[in-house]
């Protein structure tokens, strides 16, 4: 199915009789071509030309910067403007960055890691087992002295927090004394050391991670995680990272959105561009290019959501 532009019609916003809920935005939207930016304090819907039928393979893609950072930033798709995005029934927004990126609530953030390179310490079972979207898969490196596990993601993205998946049906004991790096190539970004009870989901979150040592050229980030143990196995069942992107650096989102929407007959007619700032309304600045809905089925463009 062809992909279609999402602002090449009607737009609605920044006014109360216009908007999905009620609140005075101050700021400022400018469409050139095909880039919209955003200033300010502003929330923005656009109709699309003609309703886009949702399946099980939607997805949305689009170019990402944010010059000056806001509280929050973020593209929703709508079937309608009844409800407000970030207080009704359905979740529909995606956020995507912000001083704010890992406190909002009803919104869905991009799993940065699912589809992407995994490697290991050995290939008894494939490392690739733990980012491919199924809990009940899992890697496994045999008996192994520290074995670790690690997956590379774009370095355009500073990583906030990870997800770690145990194996569900057994050895869940496992993750009680383990290592967690990122790093770009020597440069270690991050690294921590975790001990304590087992638990089948452990989330590191607020990772204060040096993004001032991430250089473009230098290829991807990796995060990995070493069992602090000799002679046993590195099972796990899926890693999920998350990550605000880098201010002034493009990042290309390609996100699933089919089961966003309850319904076989859903249709998007809407969608609209979030850039929240209360503290300051007059500041933020972000731009968004080449947004397309369309369909797809590789499991590297498929990026599942998690509820915050």
């Amino acid at each position: 199915m062809d992909g279609q532009t999402a602002y090449n019609a009607e737009s609605f916003g920044n006014h109360n009789d216009q908007a999905t809920f009620n609140q005075d935005y101050v700021g400022q939207v400018t469409v050139v071509g095909d880039t919209i930016t955003l200033f300010g304090n502003v929330w923005k819907a656009f109709k699309l030309s003609s309703e886009y039928p949702v399946t099980e393979l939607t997805h949305i893609q689009f170019s990402y910067i944010h010059v000056n950072e806001a509280e929050g930033h973020a593209v929703c798709v709508e079937e309608d403007l009844n409800e407000d995005p970030f207080q009704g029934t359905h979740v529909r927004c995606i956020m995507l960055a912000g001083k704010q990126f890992t406190t909002w609530k009803h919104v869905v953030r991009r799993n940065l890691a699912l589809g992407r390179p995994a490697t290991q310490v050995s290939p008894y079972v494939n490392a690739a087992l733990a980012i491919d979207g199924n809990k009940n898969t899992y890697t496994d490196t045999g008996l192994q002295n520290q074995p670790w596990w690690e997956v590379s993601i774009e370095n355009t993205f500073v990583v906030t927090d990870i997800i770690i998946n145990s194996r569900f049906d057994m050895y869940v004991d496992r993750l009680t004394d383990f290592t967690i790096t990122i790093r770009q190539n020597s440069n270690v970004l991050y690294q921590k050391i975790f001990q304590g009870d087992a638990v089948q989901i452990f989330h590191v979150k607020d990772i204060d991670m040096n993004e001032n040592l991430i250089y473009n050229d230098s290829g991807p980030i990796y995060v990995g995680i070493t069992l602090n143990k000799n002679n046993v196995p590195h099972m796990l069942g899926e890693v999920e990272v998350y990550g605000n992107p880098r201010a002034n650096q493009w990042a290309i989102f390609d996100v699933g959105i089919g089961d966003l929407f309850r319904t076989p007959e859903s249709k998007i007619k809407y969608i609209a561009f979030i850039q929240d700032n209360d503290a300051e309304p007059l500041v933020g600045e972000s731009i968004i290019k080449d947004i397309q809905l369309l369909e797809k089925t590789t499991l590297s463009s498929s990026l599942p959501l998690v509820s915050n």
